[in-house]
């Protein structure tokens, strides 16, 4: 698998389909990978993933917090999105980014200079 931060570019998400067989975007992150890439959608299931952690050994966590209850529904509650979904929401057809075109940054991208 194959992760990096989209920086909000719903062209980030194109790039990676046209690469990997598999891709798709949650938040601000593309993950792709030539290998399935189930992602569960339900939050019982999402727990019961996260319940096979080792919590306790993982890390700094505090005993009395269900790590695998709160991180699903802090999952859960942003859509994973394809592609066609990113286009969708954008309203227009996405691109392909290449060191030739840099179509995000440059000409669907918001400009340094605009005030807001």
């Amino acid at each position: 698998m194959f992760a990096f931060n989209s920086t909000w570019s719903p062209d980030s998400i194109m790039t990676a389909s046209s690469t990997f067989k598999n891709a798709f975007q949650y938040r601000n992150f593309i993950y792709a990978s030539d290998s399935s890439l189930e992602v569960p959608t339900s939050t019982d299931r999402m727990e019961a993933l996260l319940g096979r952690i080792d919590w306790a050994t993982s890390g700094n966590f505090r005993d009395n917090v269900d790590y695998p209850k709160a991180l699903a529904k802090v999952i859960s509650s942003e859509p994973i999105l394809k592609a066609i979904d990113v286009e969708r929401k954008t309203g227009r057809h996405l691109h392909v980014i290449t060191e030739e075109n840099m179509l995000t940054e440059f000409k669907y991208g918001r400009s340094l200079l605009s005030v807001k």
